[in-house]
C-alpha cells in the first residue's frame, strides 16, 4: 500500500489541478462584479447628484446637505495666513516663508527635507505619479467607455538587501492589454548597460546596449512560461528549465506550459493576488512580481488606454557619486585599477580621464574600465 502511494505521488500531475479554488481569472472579474454591483456604480461617468437626491440617499434633510456643502467646500479649508500661499509650491530651501510659520504641513515638509536618510530612501513626489496623465491631451480614439479590470502589478528590485525585498515600482495595467505591454514598462539598468572593456578606447560610441542584443524574456505565472517572441532574435529562455525538470531522476511533480507573451493578455490569466511570480530577462536578471490588487476602472481613473501601463509609484535611488570629486554622478567603473583605492571604483567622466590617461589620450597603468549606468538618474 505504501509503495502504491509513493508511485502515485511521483506521477506527474497538471498544475491546473492544484489550488484551483484560490485562483482568480481576470477576464471573469468584470462579469462577477456586474452580478453584485449596480449598473450606476460600474459606470465610468461621474455622477452629479442633485441636492435633493443626495439628501434622499443619505436619509437626511435637504437643509443639512446644503449646510455640509458649505462647511466642506474647498473655499472653507483655508484661513487668512494661507491666502498668500494658496496654489503655490512653497520653497523651503531658504527657510519657512512669512505667514506659514504655524502651518503644520509646511513644518512637516521642512523636517522631511532636513532628514537626509528619509530623502534618500523615499521619493516624496511618488504620490503624484498617478495623476501625471492629466497633463497629456486625451486620445479620443482610445478612450474607454465600458467597465474594465485594472491590475496593480508590483515590480521588485532584483537585488535583495538585508533579506528584505525592495519594491522598485508599481504599475497599473488593464485587463485587455498584452503581457508585452507590462514587460516594456519595466525599467531595469541591465537592459541599458553596455558590455565590454573600454579602457583602451574610452571615446568609442557606447550605443551597443544589452536590450538590443538580448531581447528574450519570460514571465512565469502559475506554472506557465510566457515568452517574448516578437523579434526573430528572441529564443525560449524557459527551455533549459523545462528540460532540467524533465531530466530529474524521480520525476518533477508538475508540468509546465509555454505561451507567447505577445499573444496573451491579462484577461487570459488566472492568478493569486499577492503571490510572487517571476519576470526574467537578460538571461539571468530576475525580478519578482506580484499582483497586489484587482479592481474595476472607476470614474476618477485615466480612461485613455494609450496611457497604460501607468506607473503609480517608484523608488528613489541614491546616486553613485564619483569617488574623486564626490560631486558628479559616476559614469565609469574600474576593476584591478592601480590608481584606485578600492575595487571596483567609480568615477565621473572628467575625473576618469584625468586620472587614467595622459594629454595624448594614452592609457596610464593597468586597469579595466566599463561604462556605468547609475539607476539613480531614473529617480
Amino acid at each position: 500500500m505504501a509503495d502504491s502511494d509513493a508511485e502515485a505521488a511521483e506521477e506527474p500531475r497538471d498544475a491546473t489541478d492544484i489550488n484551483q479554488d484560490s485562483l482568480v481569472r481576470v477576464g471573469d472579474f468584470v462579469g462577477l462584479c456586474a452580478g453584485v454591483i449596480e449598473q450606476d456604480d460600474m459606470s465610468l461617468e461621474r455622477s452629479n447628484l442633485s441636492q435633493q437626491a443626495l439628501a434622499d440617499l443619505m436619509e437626511i434633510p435637504s437643509a443639512t446637505v446644503e449646510e455640509l456643502g458649505g462647511v466642506c467646500s474647498v473655499d472653507s479649508l483655508g484661513f487668512p495666513k494661507e491666502t498668500s500661499l494658496a496654489m503655490k509650491r512653497v520653497d523651503l530651501t531658504n527657510g519657512i516663508p512669512p505667514g506659514a510659520e504655524e502651518l503644520q504641513t509646511v513644518l512637516t515638509r521642512k523636517k522631511f527635507l532636513e532628514d537626509g536618510k528619509l530623502r534618500r530612501s523615499y521619493n516624496s513626489l511618488s504620490w503624484e505619479l498617478e495623476r501625471q496623465h492629466m497633463i497629456n491631451a486625451p486620445n479620443e480614439e482610445s478612450m474607454l467607455t465600458e467597465p474594465e479590470a485594472v491590475l496593480t502589478a508590483i515590480i521588485f528590485h532584483p537585488v535583495v538587501k538585508n533579506f528584505r525585498a525592495i519594491i522598485d515600482r508599481e504599475i497599473l495595467v488593464l485587463g485587455q492589454q498584452c503581457l508585452t505591454d507590462l514587460r516594456d514598462s519595466i525599467l531595469c539598468v541591465s537592459d541599458l548597460s553596455v558590455s565590454g572593456d573600454f579602457s583602451e578606447a574610452p571615446n568609442l560610441p557606447q550605443d551597443n546596449k544589452a536590450q538590443d542584443n538580448f531581447k528574450s524574456a519570460f514571465f512565469f505565472i502559475e506554472n506557465t512560461f510566457y515568452n517574448d517572441m516578437r523579434d526573430p532574435l528572441c529564443r525560449d529562455l524557459s527551455e533549459p528549465i523545462r528540460e532540467w525538470a524533465k531530466s530529474r531522476r524521480k520525476g518533477w511533480p508538475l508540468t509546465f506550459d509555454t505561451k507567447k507573451m505577445e499573444e496573451t493578455n491579462f484577461n487570459d490569466l488566472s492568478i493569486k493576488l499577492g503571490k510572487p511570480y517571476l519576470y526574467c530577462h537578460q538571461g539571468d536578471c530576475e525580478h519578482v512580481i506580484a499582483f497586489a490588487d484587482l479592481r474595476l476602472l472607476h470614474a476618477d481613473d485615466c480612461h485613455d488606454v494609450s496611457q497604460y501601463p501607468l506607473v503609480t509609484r517608484k523608488i528613489s535611488y541614491q546616486r553613485m557619486l564619483c569617488r574623486v570629486c564626490k560631486r558628479f554622478t559616476s559614469k565609469w567603473v574600474t576593476e584591478n585599477d592601480c590608481h584606485a583605492p578600492e575595487d571596483p571604483c567609480f568615477f565621473c567622466d572628467v575625473c576618469f580621464h584625468m586620472l587614467h590617461y595622459d594629454k595624448q589620450g594614452q592609457k596610464i597603468g593597468q586597469f579595466r574600465a566599463y561604462p556605468f549606468l547609475d539607476k539613480g538618474v531614473f529617480s
